[in-house]
């Protein structure tokens, strides 16, 4: 089995995108190592707001349409989406992606991120991006009374990607190093099928402390018991979950 990849050459921090195989993406560095670099380097997060909608979006096959009464690019797979954006400060940035779900399949929807004609770090190749799921509320029974498993409908839902690990090894989203001026941004779907919105550099907000958080709040308290049964769920995001 042959696999392509990107070559690790590695400028300010970020590896070029030339096809390797796979036993040579090994070398990739992980965001880790990365970030690591960019704060002895000197580099910071930059507090910035910026969103780029579908009129300015480059792209081949996919197309312009609309959802909700709004501008959104059809995005199919193995596109590319190229966005420009200029920013006064060289640093790390937060980026987000506003989407729906109209994949088909199961599998999580899979996004690849370059910027310059670089990826950054081996998470920067393949991002998941969730489908959400319902299922009937009534639970049926069988001749033996055991509950039958809900059927499952895919739920066209509105939402907000902030880019972060597939396995949820950091507890913030990935920060992407961004030059002075204008920079260049690549998405490829590798996989499914959305409805972009728009994308947006988006400054990463800090996770405050329960100790902190209690000393803004105070103790929670009540006397109310709330039971809810896991089968009655708001969404999820795989029709495996029963």
């Amino acid at each position: 089995m042959f696999g392509v990849f990107y070559t690790p050459q590695t400028i300010h921090g970020v590896v070029t995108t030339q096809a390797v195989t796979q036993e040579q993406s090994i070398q990739l560095p992980d965001y880790q190592d990365v970030y690591q670099q960019w704060i002895e380097d000197g580099y910071e997060e930059i507090n910035h707001n910026q969103t780029i909608y579908p009129e300015l979006f480059t792209f081949e096959t996919s197309t312009l349409t609309t959802r909700d009464d709004v501008l959104v690019l059809s995005w199919k797979t193995f596109d590319t989406l190229s966005v420009d954006v200029y920013v006064e400060n060289e640093g790390l940035y937060g980026l987000s992606l506003d989407y729906v779900s109209t994949t088909t399949s199961i599998k999580p929807i899979k996004v690849s991120v370059q910027i310059n004609d670089m990826i950054q770090y081996i998470e920067a190749s393949r991002f998941s991006l969730e489908t959400r799921w319902t299922q009937d509320e009534d639970i049926s029974k069988d001749r033996f009374g055991n509950d039958i498993v809900p059927t499952s409908y895919q739920l066209y839902e509105r939402q907000t990607f902030l880019f972060h690990d597939n396995v949820g090894l950091y507890d913030n989203p990935l920060l992407f190093y961004l030059k002075q001026g204008s920079n260049t941004l690549d998405f490829e779907l590798l996989d499914g099928t959305l409805d972009v919105f728009n994308i947006s550099l988006t400054p990463i907000e800090d996770i405050i402390s329960y100790e902190d958080y209690l000393e803004t709040h105070g103790n929670a308290y009540g006397q109310d018991f709330i039971d809810i049964e896991a089968e009655h769920i708001t969404f999820k995001n795989s029709p495996s979950i029963r």
